[in-house]
């Protein structure tokens, strides 16, 4: 057999040595649990006591051959949890001697940890081998949740905060503590405290308790507060090796309400133990007031009923009762006093079981109210309504206001005021206020209407309590004085800038806006983009200021300049006016300017040597054709001095290529304008061997179309 298959023979014994030399080694491994041997390819497990915790094994290698072996390295694999401490090797071991190698185990999370050492030795004449030994690394990963009834869990960190919701005083609100092992070995828990008189642990598990990987341990925290107030406390997990320290946070709860007077100068607050005062009111009037309750507290508070008592007193605008405020909320309703004798008037207002007490004045004085437009004055009530003259769009209609004590005692004006803001209602002639009127005296002021589009205006006047609609009614404003548009028109060039200028004949007496517009009809079925004003686009806005005649564009300019393009047709200028307030005033008949574009023949504007070599070169050539059109290119060779050619002038047919380009997309943009590539190539021979372009002066180049043709522009090629 050995003749038949010789290296087998040669492999099996090669594979054999190395499990002889191992064999000659003994290996046993030193950790806190106890002393094991370790065989080779066996397997060392080290358990940590937490994350960040270092846990050492010592593996004593002993050789217990008969001759000497040297260890000349140990190497470490795997997860860089494990590492092992410096050795002197090359290390020679006679027979019974050993080796201590230090492994050093530091677990960076939960999850399971594993590598390998492998002792490299020679064993007398035996070729090198290696002893392995396979590392495994354990270690717990305890981490603390709670959760409220019906919440979410929620993570705790060492030394992090768990706050208890606000809890209603007398009653108790527990939370569920779960300590949940993510980690690969078993976690200990050796002890359980806390602090804070509100704050009670129940089942919880006689310690020690061990949590296997995957599962948890849970107990309860309960927070059970006696009165309104911040309470604070302390947690502590101890765990093998550690502990685990918590904030604990909860504040207790309840209802409390607070009253509040609402006036126009602010909010007045209430108390039940002294009388809410309320300001003078005229017999006949009524002054109006808020009352706000909110809830201050914690909790939701329940209000039954809300009612007032005594002479002249008025809720409005109650709430459905009996009704939940709940904590931070409001509601508002309106208290009136509004008297019908003088004197003092007292009341109460009870809001659920709280009572305040009200005191208010009434006093002597009676106010009535009088307008005038033209001629006598006329009366006015409370709620009536105020007529002024009909007046035009820009001009003022002013009526005058009276406001009288009739009554026996004094009378404070403290707001007299337009509603909300108007455009075209105001105030003029008011005195500083408050203004104390004596009986009979009077106060008097103007109101003025000034409207800014035709039909009808309301607003509303308040003096004190009372209130009165203002109606004024505004008709047409004035026809414009004749309006001059200025500037050139007819027959213009393309490419033209002109200016304008817009006046009217005769000042006018209100702020005028209006709008120039710009239109551009074609004559070759093409629009031109370039036709616009100099501000960009084919509308441009202007203001002629009241009492004055000249419009002022943009950038406060006199006058308005536009482009005429590259395209033939008309362009026309029409210009519409307006009221600030939007009402039109544009003549039935606007002037109008109306400049024309003329079908022409092409224009050259540049010629351009392009590229160039012996016998060739290329014209770049920039014009415009306003008719869109160009049929015939004309190209005239001027030969150096000396220099003979047979032909010097030729014509060319580009009708095609100009067609092509004017009904493209992209020739929209640029009107008629264009830049052409013409190429020339020559052929011959060129005196004295020289090149052939080097015996051309120069070149021109004319184009035409059905209305003519462009003057020669000549590019010299020296």
């Amino acid at each position: 057999m050995w003749k038949a298959n010789p290296a087998k023979f040669l492999l099996l014994l090669a594979a054999a040595l190395p499990a002889a030399a191992q064999s000659q080694f003994a290996v046993f491994a030193d950790q806190p649990q106890g002393v094991s041997q370790v065989a080779h390819n066996g397997t060392v497990t080290m358990v940590g006591e937490f994350i960040g915790a270092a846990v050492q094994a010592r593996l004593t290698v002993s050789y217990r051959g008969t001759a000497s072996a040297v260890i000349t390295s140990v190497d470490r694999t795997g997860s860089n949890d494990f590492s092992i401490a410096a050795l002197q090797l090359p290390a020679t071991l006679q027979s019974q001697q050993s080796l201590d190698v230090n492994i050093r185990y530091v677990p960076v999370s939960g999850n399971r940890a594993q590598g390998r050492v492998a002792i490299n030795f020679t064993d007398g004449a035996s070729p090198p081998s290696q002893f392995i030994i396979n590392l495994v690394g354990i270690t717990p990963d305890l981490v603390v949740s709670y959760v409220f009834p019906g919440g979410n869990a929620t993570l705790l960190p060492d030394g992090g905060l768990l706050q208890f919701p606000p809890t209603a005083t007398g009653n108790t609100l527990s939370a569920v503590i779960a300590i949940s092992n993510r980690g690969t070995a078993p976690g200990t828990v050796t002890g359980f405290r806390s602090s804070g008189g509100a704050f009670q642990l129940s089942g919880l598990p006689l310690p020690p308790a061990v949590i296997d990987p995957g599962r948890d341990l849970r107990f309860n925290l309960s927070f059970n507060p006696v009165d309104r107030t911040d309470y604070s406390g302390a947690m502590t997990i101890d765990l093998t090796g550690r502990s685990l320290s918590f904030n604990l946070q909860g504040s207790g709860v309840s209802a409390v309400f607070s009253y509040e007077l609402l006036q126009e100068d602010g909010a007045t607050p209430l108390s039940p133990d002294k009388p809410v005062t309320l300001p003078d009111t005229p017999v006949g009037g009524r002054s109006v007031f808020g009352v706000r309750v909110t809830n201050t507290g914690s909790l939701n508070g329940s209000i039954a009923a809300i009612n007032v008592t005594g002479a002249g007193y008025q809720l409005a605008d109650l709430p459905v009762v009996p009704l939940t405020l709940a904590p931070g909320n409001s509601l508002t309703f309106t208290l009136i006093f509004a008297p019908a004798q003088p004197g003092s008037a007292a009341g109460r207002l009870l809001v659920g079981s709280t009572a305040l007490n009200l005191q208010g004045m009434a006093v002597g004085a009676a106010l009535s109210f009088r307008y005038a437009t033209t001629g006598s004055s006329i009366p006015v009530q409370n709620n009536g309504t105020l007529l002024f003259n009909s007046v035009q769009v820009g001009r003022k209609s002013i009526l005058r206001f009276t406001v009288t004590n009739d009554g026996n005692g004094p009378a404070s004006l403290g707001n007299i005021s337009l509603a909300a803001p108007s455009s075209v209602f105001a105030l003029e002639g008011l005195p500083a206020l408050p203004v104390t009127l004596a009986p009979k005296e009077s106060l008097e002021f103007q109101v003025s209407f000034s409207p800014s589009a035709v039909g009808t205006a309301n607003a509303t006047l308040r003096v004190e309590s009372s209130s009165f609609t203002l109606s004024g009614t505004a008709a047409a404003p004035d026809p414009l004085p004749a309006v001059l548009l200025e500037g050139p028109s007819g027959q213009q060039p393309a490419l033209g800038q002109p200016s304008y200028t817009l006046k009217l004949a005769e000042p006018y007496p209100i702020n005028v806006s209006g709008v120039l517009t710009l239109a551009f009809n074609s004559e070759v079925f093409a629009n031109d983009a370039t036709v616009q004003f100099s501000t960009g686009g084919r509308s441009v806005p202007f203001t002629i200021p009241a009492n004055s005649t000249s419009a002022v564009f943009p950038n406060n300019a006199s006058q308005i300049r536009l482009q005429t393009g590259s395209v033939a047709g008309t362009i026309t200028l029409t210009p519409s006016f307006a009221t600030e307030g939007g009402v039109n005033i544009t003549p039935s008949d606007p002037p109008t300017i109306r400049i024309n574009v003329a079908q022409a023949a092409p224009e050259v504007t540049a010629l351009q040597l392009g590229a160039k070599s012996a016998n060739s070169f290329s014209v770049l050539i920039t014009g415009y054709s306003t008719s869109r059109s160009i049929t015939q290119l004309e190209l005239q060779l001027t030969p150096a001095a000396g220099v003979n050619m047979q032909a010097t002038r030729f014509t060319i047919n580009v009708e095609s290529a100009f067609l092509s380009w004017y009904q493209s997309t992209q020739s929209q943009q640029f009107g008629s304008l264009f830049t052409a590539t013409l190429p020339v190539s020559l052929e011959g021979s060129a005196p004295n061997g020289g090149s052939l372009v080097d015996a051309i002066q120069s070149v021109s180049i004319s184009l035409g179309n059905t209305s003519g043709s462009s003057a020669m522009r000549t590019l010299s090629l020296r």
